[in-house]
């Protein structure tokens, strides 16, 4: 990813807007015939048919978090050490996504989870008899 920071910049942008749009937030969730199913299979790393966009998404930002928690570490418990070597770039490019990558997962997240909400109370209003 380090090596290519611009194509992942885009692609995150491109997650962001896809995510802005009401009708392309489906596209972000598990491919399933039944959208009501999505609620079903809320665990859905147990089934590799039902992973999505988002999933992936949040999975990268768990690694991402995880990943700038030990630099954090590293860091706090080499205060007294000056490291001068800056011969590996690739560091220095996942930091560049880091923001990004956290970003775009929350933005996914909340357009996946209140597209869900919805598909609830249509399914309840459905339920119901009410149109």
């Amino acid at each position: 990813m380090a090596r290519h920071v611009p194509l992942y910049r885009a692609l995150l942008e491109l997650l962001r807007a896809t995510s802005t749009c009401t009708t392309l937030v489906p596209l972000l969730l598990p491919l399933s015939g039944d959208p009501g199913q999505d609620e079903e299979d809320e665990d859905e790393e147990h089934s590799e048919g039902q992973i999505s966009v988002g999933m992936l998404l949040a999975k990268m930002k768990t690694c991402v978090d995880t990943y700038t928690n030990r630099l954090r570490s590293k860091k706090d418990k080499g205060k007294g050490v000056v490291k001068t070597d800056t011969s590996d770039p690739e560091p220095e490019g996942l930091t560049l996504l880091v923001p990004d990558i956290q970003r775009t997962a929350e933005i996914v997240y909340a357009a996946t989870t209140s597209l869900r909400q919805a598909n609830q109370g249509t399914q309840k209003t459905h339920s119901w008899g009410f149109n």
